[in-house]
């Protein structure tokens, strides 16, 4: 049996507010839910919104829209025209991860003794921060300030940025960032929603420079290509990284903020009326429209050459697969607000026709055949 306040967060946890969706404690019994709701993204990448020192977490994610493995399907029984292969979106290496250590202690949100806890995604500035008073056991008073952001202006780019204070003693500090290389791809057997699971390692490091310095402020380029060797895709991630150092992290949140003012300009709808026709309060009803808005964003505004997976970049859900969702929900708002990105949808879905017209010819019709649930390369899955 489903918990009803599962589905429904206390709101002295999570209040209203129409601009940001704000938690006010740690609240582990939603936190499943969170990671998906605090999830960052810009189309191309998306970070699921886990916690910066890693744990606790439901499921660790970092995404890269079409980035995926193949997987062959088996029947019990064939017949003609059956699919073979399946794909599923990757979980790819996470950069998101920054331990702090006090007096060699490891800051571990479920046992910290917390003074202050303040979590916010903030659909002004498109960025998820948080502020954390932390007490030690030794009586150290630590405050704690997090922020992150996955840019809009610039494709291939996520930032991220800790800050320490140590309000009423000294102690040693240690920051350590990481970079998760092997990410569990597994899924769950008991709903079939998720993704395929793979036991064994599907990435294999191909090239690394050791001896680089760990700073506060952290930049993370991905990038990825069908074609293109290791080293060009390593020289393609260091122009993304000296172009963000050069803009500089205030620069870049300024940018964000710029690009975000120019969506909300266009897309925004204001809700108004009797508050006494509706059974909801008009300002949650006004919360929860804009951050549907806003995830309409994350998951288009930089999907170029791609389609739009169904639950976006927040987890592997249904593999990352793109469905005829997009064309029926998705492109009405966007041709209105974001015409440009509907120029994208259509052009990756134009891309797919030669392989809809092979797919027509082989169950001896006529046309194109396009697959209700396409995967992301040639669109004949399921």
């Amino acid at each position: 049996m489903i918990r009803h306040e599962t589905l429904n967060p206390p709101l002295h946890v999570y209040p209203i507010n129409p601009w940001k969706i704000i938690e006010t404690s740690f609240y582990p019994r939603f936190l499943a839910q969170t990671e998906t709701l605090y999830s960052l993204g810009n189309g191309y990448l998306g970070l699921r919104g886990n916690f910066e020192e890693g744990r606790p977490y439901s499921q660790r994610g970092t995404f890269i829209n079409g980035f995926h493995e193949t997987w062959p399907l088996v029947y019990s029984e064939g017949a003609y025209g059956f699919a073979k292969t399946g794909q599923t979106m990757l979980n790819v290496t996470d950069a998101k991860t920054i331990v702090l250590y006090v007096d060699d202690e490891p800051f571990y949100l479920p046992a910290a003794s917390l003074q202050l806890y303040q979590r916010t995604l903030d659909m002004q500035t498109g960025t998820l921060d948080r502020e954390v008073l932390w007490e030690t056991p030794s009586g150290k008073r630590v405050l704690i300030e997090s922020r992150r952001m996955v840019s809009f202006e610039h494709r291939h780019l996520a930032v991220f940025s800790l800050q320490v204070t140590l309000l009423n003693a000294e102690a040693p500090v240690v920051i350590s960032s990481e970079l998760i290389g092997d990410q569990p791809n597994q899924a769950g057997v008991d709903d079939p929603r998720q993704a395929k699971g793979f036991a064994e390692q599907v990435l294999m490091p191909q090239l690394h420079y050791p001896g680089m310095p760990i700073q506060l402020i952290k930049f993370a380029a991905y990038h990825s290509s069908r074609s293109a060797p290791a080293e060009k895709l390593c020289t393609r991630a260091e122009w993304t990284l000296d172009r963000a150092r050069k803009i500089g992290f205030r620069g870049l949140l300024e940018g964000q903020r710029r690009y975000l003012d120019d969506f909300w300009r266009r897309s925004d709808v204001e809700v108004e009326g009797d508050p006494e026709a509706t059974s909801r309060p008009l300002g949650e009803i006004q919360q929860a429209l804009r951050w549907n808005l806003f995830q309409i964003l994350q998951a288009s505004a930089r999907a170029e050459g791609t389609g739009i997976p169904a639950k976006g970049l927040t987890g592997q859900t249904y593999e990352g697969h793109y469905f005829w969702d997009t064309e029926i929900y998705v492109l009405p708002f966007l041709i209105y607000t974001a015409p440009h990105i509907v120029r994208n949808l259509l052009r990756f879905r134009h891309s797919m026709l030669d392989h809809a017209r092979q797919r027509a010819r082989e169950l001896n019709q006529r046309g194109a055949l396009f697959a209700w649930r396409p995967a992301q390369v040639r669109g004949d899955h399921r």
